[in-house]
Order: C-alpha cells, then structure tokens, then sequence
C-alpha cells in the first residue's frame, strides 16, 4: 500500500498548486493498480481557527462521491484513492495507526511532514516532494527521503545550494482538457495577492482601461480595501477549476514577486492556447516560452505594458505566442507512469 499523509486537505480538496499536484500522483499511482491511501486534514494550515470541512462535503456531494461522516472525520474514495479526512487534532493518531501497518511507500510534504516521517518504520520507503522553496517547501528535503522530487530545475537547485540535497525533476501531472469553446474577452491574473504580484497586475489593469482583466482568488481573498481595483477588473471567489476562464483568457499573468516553484496555471492555460507572460523569478523561466521575451521583472510596469500591448495589437503575434507556449507546455509533459518509473518509484514498489 502507497500512503500520502499530510497537514492539508485530501483531493479533490485544495488551496493552490501543491494539493492539485499530489492529488494528481495520487490517482495516478492508483490508475497503475496500487492500493493508494491519502489521509488528510481540514483545517486550513495558515489559520488553524478555519476548517475546510463544509466546502469538501459539499464538493463531494457536487461529484457524486458516497461519504461516511462521522463528527468531523470522514471517509470516501475519489478516482481509486481511499481518502480520510481528519481534524488537526486528529491527525497524528490516525497516522500513527496507519503507519504502524507498515505500508510499503509514505509519501509527504509541507508543514510538519518531518513529524509524520518520523512515524514510519524502516520498512516504509519515504516520498517527499518540495513543492516550493519556502520554510515548509525546503522542509522536504531535510526529513531523510529516499525519493526527494522536485517540480522544476530551479528547485532542484534551490535544495543542492542549500541543503547539499540532491533531488529527482517530477513536473507536476497535468492533464489536458477536454475542447471548450473559447471567447477571448479577458486578462487573466489567479491568486491576487502580495506574493503573486497584485500591485503590478492592479497598475496594468489602470494602464489598459478599456481592456478587461479577471482576478480569481485562490490561496486567500483579495484585499480589495488595500488593492482598490479599477472598475476594468472582475474579482472571482476561488473555484475548483479554471476551464472556463482560460477558455475566455486573451493573455495569463503571472507577475510573482516571490521564487514560484512552477505554478501550475501556466501549463493549464497554454492548452487552451492561451499565450503567457511571467515575472523572472523562480522557475517561471522554465514554463514559459521565449522567456527571454515573455518573462520580465516583476516591478517593471512599463516593460509588461509594452509586451502586452504587442500582444493584443497584433493577431498574428498573439497567435505565435499561444502556439509557442502550447508546444514549449507539450514538451515538458511527460506520460505518469514514465515520469514516476523514470524518478525510481515504480521501481521500488516492485
């Protein structure tokens, strides 16, 4: 049995990137046939007062998907993966119990996962997989794994730099969608944040008024207060899934100020042909085409103004850039079952 036990939320639950990505190996390990177990918590891990509860029964009634309740634990199985969702409190225990049956693979990230690694026998092989290059991002890399992963280059380096560790390249599962029909209407911008780059995508929106930009929340709401976003901007509350905004997205934005990892949102978007433009920090670069043209300083408005208005001027520059970075997405791609055998994982359930 393949274990993933974690501090955040089981799929399909989420917050951003990192809890898409493991519910992706999840179901993907699944799909080859393993018997694939992730337990999970529902309070929120940066403000430990909220629960996610209500919104995860609620998405599972939304799906179809048959769940126990018992108080706030609950069980269910989504995609072939038996999930268990537990309260803070609860959650050590119910590794503990887990764990004790020796499961052949615990997989784990993100905050605390040092203290559930410390709950395996010396029978469980250990998954970590440094989502980011945060404190809990860089904690992956210091609990003795034998598979350290990796989502891009950059964080590979990032973890060799700074903790002598050597980790394995495991892009994140992204699944292309089905065909949608698709209106270019908007600028796209997820997660209007600080860290995100809100205030260089709020002084894009005032430097095109009479174009339309859309702003999606997702790690935590817009301060709308602070920000004062123009009346061109349309702010969205966090959604599941971004089909549909992409499917209207005439350019994505992805100004982070921080070192992103490798947000996820780029390679989603470019299946709809959707043509992006990042910030140089991180391992944006690496997901970007032509980053040298697409991927600027995240506090240089005058530079994004000027490639953005190429972009919506031209037709033909437009086109180039979405087929660009829809085939620069393809080439990263690669099979799950290939990537998880390639990294050594298959290999050691064998």
């Amino acid at each position: 049995m393949i274990v993933f036990i974690w501090f955040r939320q089981p799929p399909p639950g989420f917050i951003g990137g990192a809890e898409l990505t493991e519910a992706a190996w999840a179901t993907a390990l699944a799909a080859l046939g393993h018997e694939v177990l992730f337990v999970g918590c529902h309070t929120d891990p940066r403000n430990h007062q909220v629960s996610h509860l209500p919104g995860l029964i609620e998405l599972l009634r939304h799906h179809g998907i048959a769940v126990e309740i018992r108080g706030d634990h609950l069980e269910y199985t989504w995609r072939k993966v038996r999930c268990i969702c537990v309260s803070r409190r609860e959650l050590e225990s119910t590794a503990k119990t887990i764990l004790a049956r020796r499961p052949r693979m615990l997989w784990t990230s993100q905050e605390h996962c040092d203290e559930i690694a410390s709950l395996r026998s010396r029978e469980t092989l250990l998954v970590s997989y440094a989502h980011s290059v945060s404190r809990v991002g860089v904690l992956s890399a210091r609990i003795g794994a034998e598979f350290v992963l990796a989502p891009s280059i950059f964080v590979q380096t990032v973890l060799l730099s700074q903790e002598g560790c050597r980790s394995s390249l495991l892009r994140p599962a992204i699944s292309p969608p089905r065909d949608a029909e698709q209106r270019r209407d908007a600028l796209l911008f997820v997660n209007p944040i600080r860290e995100k780059g809100v205030a260089l995508a709020v002084a894009l929106a005032r430097t095109f008024p009479s174009e339309q930009f859309c702003f999606i929340e997702a790690w935590r709401s817009c301060d709308i207060e602070s920000v004062r976003l123009p009346p061109n901007v349309r702010l969205l509350p966090r959604r599941q899934s971004l089909d549909d905004l992409y499917a209207r997205a005439r350019v994505l934005l992805v100004p982070s100020v921080i070192a992103d990892a490798a947000p996820r949102v780029i390679s989603e978007a470019a299946f709809f042909g959707v043509p992006v433009i990042g910030s140089n920090r991180g391992g944006i670069p690496e997901l970007v085409a032509h980053p040298e043209a697409n991927c600027l300083p995240p506090w240089s408005v005058g530079q994004w103004f000027r490639r953005i208005a190429k972009l919506l001027e031209c037709d033909r520059s437009w086109a180039c850039a979405a087929s660009a970075q829809r085939q620069h997405t393809l080439s990263l791609l690669v099979d799950p079952a290939e990537a998880l055998s390639r990294v050594g994982i298959l290999r050691a359930l064998e």
